[in-house]
């Protein structure tokens, strides 16, 4: 029994096809670098550089080196590659996501601070709650009432307390003279 040309063509196909199907990429998520753009005669001389903040925080005067975030309807987010970030209204969570950030809390009240991303330094007096996710990331405040860290190479430090802490991930140092509860897990994590 002789198999016509064709169908030997179109299985050949087919088998091709299912093969190579199995080689696609999966999707993922991707991020766009964008260049700075090049300096010209009608730039401001004192703009801060770096990536451009999201739409909720609006710059300060040239004069000053960081960027407002603003607190609108409760929440103030920040986010960006680089650049230095201040918050100086009372606010009842703050989130920051991005990478290489500088992010100064000055407010009296802050409730909630959520921190997105790697290497983001954040400095704050007393805060109710962190939240920790990403690596190699740092916050320093007065008092925290509860932190949670998820991640890794993470450092977080208060001066007075912690009430309550939770930490899983690898490399990660928590410091503060008094602690109150603790959830440790992970390996290489440096707790008081």
């Amino acid at each position: 029994m002789r198999i016509p040309t064709t169908a030997l063509a179109v299985a050949a196909v087919l088998v091709a096809a299912v093969t190579l199907s199995a080689c696609a990429a999966e999707p993922r998520p991707f991020r766009t670098v964008v260049p700075p753009p090049a300096q010209s005669s009608a730039s401001v001389p004192d703009a801060p550089t770096g990536a451009a903040p999201s739409l909720t925080t609006p710059p300060l005067s040239s004069s000053d080196d960081a960027t407002a975030v603003a607190c609108v309807d409760g929440t103030a987010t920040a986010s960006g590659e680089g650049g230095m970030y201040l918050l100086d209204a009372d606010c009842a969570r703050v989130v920051i996501g991005g990478n290489a950030m500088t992010v100064r809390i000055t407010a009296a009240s802050t409730g909630e601070v959520v921190v997105r991303g790697e290497g983001n330094a954040v400095t704050s007096g007393s805060l109710e709650s962190v939240t920790v996710e990403g690596q190699k990331n740092s916050v320093a405040g007065a008092r925290i009432g509860a932190v949670t860290v998820r991640g890794d190479d993470n450092l977080v430090s208060a001066q007075e307390e912690i009430g309550a802490l939770v930490v899983s991930g690898s490399g990660n140092t928590v410091t503060a003279p008094n602690v109150g509860t603790k959830d440790v897990s992970g390996s290489g994590n440096t707790v008081p």
